[in-house]
This record gives structure tokens, sequence and C-alpha cells, in this order.
């Protein structure tokens, strides 16, 4: 039985030479092993900024990786901290929760403040 995963993955250097991010899921659906690429689209059109959509990306990978934590109780394996936030990470922006999802520190407060604000502008 495959086990359930979610991680952030990056375009193959041929397909994205800017590095640009995507989710992976991979799961089994009736015996047959399944795989999902996900990548959000930012702008208009076909072309969008590489920081955005990998912003976007690690985004909805912690809105995918909560969603599955709460239905079942843990996170998917894999799903580790997306490389965007590693940084806030190791600055004590971010801190681990117990059941193994991320919450913003009291550090971090005024950063997410400053993030809020900018999307929300």
């Amino acid at each position: 039985m495959l086990e359930d995963k979610l991680n952030v993955v990056k375009y193959p250097r041929c397909l994205s030479m800017s590095g640009l991010h995507s989710i992976l899921v991979e799961y089994e659906e009736a015996g047959i092993p399944r795989r999902i690429i996900l990548t959000p689209r930012n702008g208009f059109g076909i072309f969008s900024s590489t920081s955005k959509t990998n912003q976007s990306v690690a985004e909805w990978f912690l809105a995918i990786r909560e969603a599955v934590s709460l239905a079942s109780g843990q996170p998917p394996a894999g799903s580790t901290t997306p490389e965007p936030y590693q940084g806030l990470s190791s600055e004590g922006m971010l801190e681990p929760c117990k059941d193994g999802r991320l919450r913003v520190s009291h550090e971090g407060f005024p950063v997410l403040d400053a993030i809020v604000a900018d999307l929300a502008a």
C-alpha cells in the first residue's frame, strides 16, 4: 500500500529555468497509485511571476497540509516545511506545534501582519 505524501517540488530545469515550484500529491485509489502536481497560476494570461507563484505554492501547501492534518489527525508523509518558509523557521518566526503543524511565533506576528497587509493592498 502506497503511503499518502505531500511535497513541494521544483519543476525540471528544462521546463523552468527560474526555479518554479509545484505541489506533488501522491496517494492510492482502489489499489492504483496516483500522482497529482498542482501549480497555482497568478496574474493574467500564461505568464506570471515565479516568485509570486512560488509564494502561492507555499500557501497552498500549508493549507492542504492543515486540512489533511485536521481530517486525519496527522500531517501527510513528507510534508515538511516548504522551502520559502524554512528561513522563517530558523529565524524564530515560525514554530512547530506538538502535532507537527506550524504556527506563527510571538516574534513572527509583526511579519505576518506585514504580509497580510501587503496581500490585502
